[in-house]
């Protein structure tokens, strides 16, 4: 009897023990699962502007003409502005941007006619709610700021001491779209959003 019994224990204990190690084995594999999870999630949060950014300089590599500079619409009515933004679209019909890459530092250089300007530019990001927004920017390097450049008289409306110029992209096939934000204005409404002015460039054919 004593035999049985202390047999009896001795197969409980090994059900037990069985049970106690299946158990920890699928607690350790959950553990694991969810640490993966946890890395690869940590992984593409700090690559994924990175790779947005390398990404947008990619996209813009080689030359564009530009095709119209007109105003985006805001809350403001802003018929002066919408005036001399044509006017510098009126004076830029052979404006010509290039981006390329200098060894691995991405430049860009303009050209109007006999006006020639140079720099580095890089590209920040902007964030609304979840989403991250590109912006391409223009650092001022040799020649005109790129404000004056692009936008000699409408740029002065919007940001009188742009240096460094910010620019949201969207690149569609050939098609760039450049757009310069207005900002906000004080109406005596209240706080108004200005329209902006949007360049379109037509992506060249290269030689």
């Amino acid at each position: 009897m004593k035999i049985l019994t202390s047999l009896a224990f001795l197969i409980l204990a090994l059900v037990f023990t069985g049970c106690t190690t299946a158990e920890y084995q699928k607690m350790q594999h959950e553990r694991t699962r969810l640490r993966e999870i946890y890395e690869d999630a940590r992984r593409k949060h700090f690559n994924a502007p990175t790779e947005i950014k390398h990404a947008v300089i990619d996209s813009v590599l080689g030359t564009w003409r530009l095709r119209s500079i007109e105003m985006k619409e805001g809350d403001v009515s802003e018929e002066i502005l919408a005036a001399t933004v044509a006017l510098d679209a009126s004076s830029r019909k052979n404006l010509t941007l290039r981006f390329y890459r200098d060894n691995t530092v991405p430049r860009y250089e303009g050209i109007n006619g006999s006006i020639v300007i140079s720099g580095p530019l890089t590209v920040g990001l902007r964030r609304i709610a979840e989403e991250l927004y590109p912006l391409l920017i223009l650092l001022r390097g040799q020649g005109l700021s790129p404000a004056e450049f692009l936008l000699e008289h409408s740029a002065a409306e919007l940001y009188p001491r742009i240096v460094n110029l910010p620019l949201s992209i969207s690149v569609d096939g050939d098609r760039l779209l450049l757009t310069l934000d207005g900002g906000m204005t004080l109406t005596p409404d209240g706080w108004a959003q200005r329209g902006g002015i949007r360049c379109a460039f037509q992506r060249m054919k290269e030689e």
